[in-house]
């Protein structure tokens, strides 16, 4: 009895002491009279619980974390800070470009990184060293991302302009349902990978979406764009070979003329793919050679850091929709629908300067492996 009083009468600033106490009145009272009702009625004393903080398992779990951040942490963020310092130089090869897509996963992580380098013992070099990677990363990502252009204009555009664009993975019906209770909220609607099925839902929602254009494939390059607005000009592009079409429409709208071109490159996984995207793109931007407000929109199998992308902004004029409204991940959609950091934004919408964004956001899952994506402009 006397032990287990000791134990209960110690100060709570030596809970890990006062735990082998505990133990050992266990062993000689019987774990079953420790805990009984007598054992209790009989102290006076006031009962503590071991705090957490200087529990056992707590210790080792501090010391494992300490271990590894002094060992490995900094040599994880230096590993990282190269992937994307390796990813910038895609414009010379396909291979260093694939680094690139994964920028928002490299910002995510180097932060994180950086905390338990400064959290373990490592030298003071790797702190140092692994804080400048981290800035090294985290700038361009703030510039690219997290910042946009501010409409400025004394007198801002009144038309509202909404784009639904959607990789359907040749399947119709997910989209024909979620589309029948948001056709009045839609003005056009841009279909990738689309085969004769669609005509479908062409013919269905004829009544909210009257002006179209099509070419159906049964690979992964049919496309299709429907509107609510009239053509003054609509026409499928050609841009390297008809396998890989692009729609170029110009639509009357209450603001005037707006130009929306819907592509789908191929994807620059390999040496050839890569060539082909590249030629795809530069011919697009001969045919983008124009004087009316332009979008271009679709899956550009490419995400916003891609150097190859980069170049295509700057050579059009064109901006980024997503700078100023946050991350927007779409591919791919099994694991996007959960939180952006597990997906990649390859569904991207770039637009004239001339045009605002109200806003950006992405669907529900439709069965695809891309999620649909809404945008908002004024013109």
């Amino acid at each position: 009895m006397n032990t287990c009083s000791e134990w209960f009468k110690i100060d709570p600033e030596q809970r890990d002491v006062g735990l082998d106490t505990w133990l050992a009145a266990r062993n000689e009272l019987g774990e079953g009279r420790l805990f009984g009702k007598g054992v209790f009625s009989i102290l006076p004393m006031e009962f503590h619980f071991l705090p957490l903080s200087r529990s056992p398992f707590f210790s080792t779990f501090r010391s494992a974390l300490r271990d590894y951040a002094s060992r490995y942490a900094h040599r994880r963020a230096i590993l990282i800070a190269m992937a994307a310092l390796v990813g910038w130089t895609g414009n010379w090869h396909w291979l260093p470009e694939l680094f690139s897509h994964a920028f928002y996963q490299y910002a995510l992580a180097l932060p994180a990184l950086t905390l338990l380098v400064f959290y373990g013992n490592a030298k003071k070099y790797w702190r140092w060293t692994t804080l400048v990677a981290m800035v090294l990363v985290w700038f361009p990502f703030m510039l690219s991302f997290l910042t946009g252009p501010s409409d400025t204009r004394p007198n801002p555009p009144k038309t509202r302009i909404t784009l639904l664009q959607f990789n359907t993975l040749r399947k119709t019906e997910p989209l024909a349902k979620w589309l029948a209770s948001r056709a009045r909220d839609v003005d056009v609607v841009l279909a990738l990978e689309v085969d004769t099925p669609f005509s479908s839902v062409i013919e269905a929602f004829s009544g909210d979406f009257p002006y179209h254009i099509e070419r159906f494939s049964e690979d992964s390059f049919g496309i299709a764009l429907i509107s609510r607005y009239p053509f003054a000009q609509a026409r499928i592009l050609d841009t390297i070979d008809p396998i890989f079409p692009a729609v170029d429409t110009v639509l009357i709208t209450p603001s005037g003329p707006l130009r929306l071109v819907g592509i789908h490159p191929p994807p620059p996984v390999s040496a050839e793919g890569a060539a082909l995207r590249n030629h795809f793109m530069e011919e697009l931007s001969v045919s983008l050679e124009s004087d009316l407000p332009t979008v271009v929109f679709g899956d550009f199998n490419s995400t916003p850091w891609s150097p190859k992308l980069r170049a295509f902004l700057s050579r059009n004029g064109l901006e980024d929709a997503q700078r100023g409204h946050g991350m927007l991940s779409t591919w791919p959609a099994q694991l996007a629908r959960y939180a952006d950091f597990l997906g990649v934004p390859i569904d991207l919408t770039l637009l004239s300067p001339s045009l605002t964004v109200e806003s950006r956001q992405s669907g529900p899952f439709l069965d695809s492996d891309h999620l649909p994506v809404i945008t908002r402009i004024r013109y």
